[in-house]
């Protein structure tokens, strides 16, 4: 009999006899069947892997939400477990999985899950404010954009789920043995997390507002946004802008707006003229020959915003398979706020590289403060880039070296922020001590990293985010992801890449694979057993009797038909086979049991016998 497993992480009781380990429905691989999964696990990927993901997410949407449905529920029963008023306040842990598990077959590991991600997070609020100094000077963000129409037209359906801080992603796939489902529920924690009915002013007053305030002191800051093309980046950026003109009315700014496209940058306020980076001895970041415009006591937002659109409308774009106009370059807008009384009469906080934005000031006024806002090139994954050429390719390497610069820049400046913050500050809070004073270090030697900002043109031009000392400089990174199965892939490339930004915010993710039936048994309540496919006798056999005989593996044809025909002697000989190829050549062989070689084996058909004829019974009995 050909042995299928349930779960990698399940490991055979050897102290058990082997019947055992069947009749709890446990993991009975042996270990020619772990070496098949480590050969097929080095199996070659191509593009139709990628697409097949697609193609199943669509295909079995009705049995991935209805696992999305088994884990919000238990996080239901979770929350129940925890709060004093409820009656499952006195549960333990260990009760409620067992109850999951008979109530929900295959779901046990959510509760141990769910429950560890809950204290996580009770020490992810814990470490952000003993490192306060930290998340405040650098946050990251999610938004997550609506379901459009055309998406749920071509069947699409939500896959995320947003809570307070977490964010929750819920990836269906298709097992390699083809007869299983499996669903991975992804748990992150954020700095704030925005869902899809919070608009951008809702989104400005959270991320943009704190900068604003620096904006006006004096201080410089910076906002990014980053993720997959068509997850609302350029949306975000524009709402942002459009947010900052309605504040800045009455006010005087001078403002850049170009565009890092590979190794150049153009200026998109001056048709496209090539502008040059040029560093001094002070290391500090000079544009030349960049347009700067000035705009002294601003009337209205329209009249800063028709300026800004100009820039906007020239930004390279480019059709793409995966968006009509999907921007190949980064957009880098700074916004420098002017104050109009000479230098004697008000003190001014002048900024280190005040003359890194190009064109020299005009008449009394001098700068106050700076915000930057970028709006980073969209992704596209290689299956989505088949019509392509190769300047094109080109093209897409420059963007994933900047994006990977940048990622590297941010975490060499987090890691250095909490090396000289100290690690005693999280240690003081578990203790009830009040936080560690900002600068002061723990006995340990400090190790500070350094920064690879000249990496590339981007993190050129942002070196502000990674170099400003004494944590003067503020940076938030919202990240926008799509929330549609087909995307799954790409959000969650796009929540790895930001979360490497941060030390302290990556620590909190947690990941949980469960396996789900093809078909639900309730579907079949209504169907003798005889008329059964081949699809639905599989189906049935991974899930009766709580997955006993999800690791069984029938001979190919067999349906409901030739099972209900096939006696104790017959389905012991049914599956005595001689060893098989692999379907390619990378793969290993699969291997075939024969039933009577083991007691253990022969209980297994005994038990599947008897199975068959009560499901048949029970169907005969619902009917009369």
């Amino acid at each position: 009999m050909s042995v299928f497993v349930a779960s990698d992480e399940t490991v055979p009781n050897n102290n058990l006899p082997d019947w055992v380990d069947f009749a709890l429905g446990e993991d009975v691989r042996d270990e020619r069947r772990l070496e098949q999964d480590r050969q097929w696990s080095k199996a070659v990927s191509d593009g139709r892997v990628h697409f097949s993901h697609r193609e199943f997410a669509l295909k079995y949407g009705d049995r991935f939400l209805s696992a999305v449905d088994d884990f919000q529920l238990t996080q239901l029963l979770i929350a129940g477990m925890f709060s004093k008023s409820s009656i499952l306040n006195r549960l333990e842990v260990e009760v409620l999985t067992i109850i999951i598990s008979y109530a929900l077959p295959g779901q046990g590991p959510l509760v141990r899950a769910i429950v560890n991600h809950m204290l996580m997070k009770n020490l992810f609020y814990e470490e952000r404010l003993a490192l306060a100094e930290v998340s405040s000077s650098f946050k990251i963000c999610l938004r997550k954009r609506p379901l459009q129409d055309v998406e749920r037209r071509d069947g699409a359906y939500d896959v995320s789920q947003i809570s307070q801080d977490s964010l929750l992603l819920h990836e269906g796939k298709l097992a390699r043995n083809g007869r299983l489902l499996s669903m991975t529920h992804h748990q992150f924690v954020f700095d704030s997390v925005f869902d899809e009915f919070e608009s951008n002013s809702d989104v400005c007053a959270r991320c943009v507002a704190p900068l604003l305030t620096r904006l006006a002191a004096g201080h410089s800051s910076t906002l990014i946004c980053f993720g997959q093309t068509g997850t609302g980046k350029t949306y975000t950026l524009y709402g942002a802008l459009e947010y900052i003109a309605h504040q800045m009315v009455g006010k005087s700014v001078r403002f850049h707006f170009y565009e890092v496209h590979g190794n150049h940058c153009y200026d998109l306020l001056n048709e496209r003229q090539k502008v040059f980076i040029r560093f001094d001895e002070k290391e500090n970041v000079h544009l030349r020959r960049a347009r700067c415009v000035e705009l002294h006591e601003i009337s209205s937002a329209e009249q800063m915003m028709t300026e800004l659109r100009v820039a906007l409308r020239l930004r390279s774009s480019l059709i793409t398979e995966r968006n009509p106009i999907s921007s190949r370059s980064h957009a880098v807008c700074t916004i420098t706020l002017l104050h109009p009384t000479p230098a004697e009469a008000t003190p001014i906080v002048k900024q280190e590289n005040e003359s890194a934005d190009g064109d020299a000031m005009k008449g009394d006024y001098l700068p106050l403060g700076k915000i930057t806002l970028v709006d980073l090139a969209g992704s596209e994954r290689n299956y989505e880039t088949t019509a392509m050429s190769g300047n094109q390719h080109k093209e897409s390497a420059d963007i994933n070296l900047a994006l990977m610069s940048l990622k590297n820049c941010f975490r060499a400046y987090h890691q250095n922020l909490i090396a000289k913050l100290g690690r005693d500050n999280v240690m003081q809070i578990k203790k009830n001590q009040k936080p560690m004073k900002a600068g002061t270090t723990s006995n340990k030697a400090m190790t500070l990293q350094r920064i690879p900002y000249r990496a590339s043109t981007l993190t050129k031009v942002l070196k502000d985010c990674f170099t400003c000392e004494n944590n003067s400089h503020f940076s938030t990174i919202i990240a926008t992801i799509s929330p549609t199965p087909m995307d799954l892939q790409h959000s969650l490339n796009t929540i790895n890449h930001v979360l490497l930004m941060s030390t302290y915010l990556s620590k909190y993710t947690n990941h949980v694979s469960v396996e789900i039936p093809k078909t639900s048994l309730a579907a079949l309540s209504n169907i003798p057993l005889s008329q059964w496919s081949e699809h639905q006798v599989n189906a049935w056999l991974a899930t009766v009797e709580r997955g006993k005989f999800a690791h069984l593996a029938l001979p190919r044809g067999t349906d409901g038909k030739g099972l209900l025909q096939l006696s104790i002697m017959n389905i012991t000989s049914l599956f005595e086979e001689q060893e098989r190829s692999g379907r390619q050549q990378s793969e290993g062989p699969r291997w075939v049991i024969g039933a009577n070689e083991t007691n253990r084996l022969a209980l297994i058909s005994q038990q599947l016998f008897v199975t068959i004829r009560r499901e048949e019974r029970f169907y005969q009995h619902n009917v009369d």
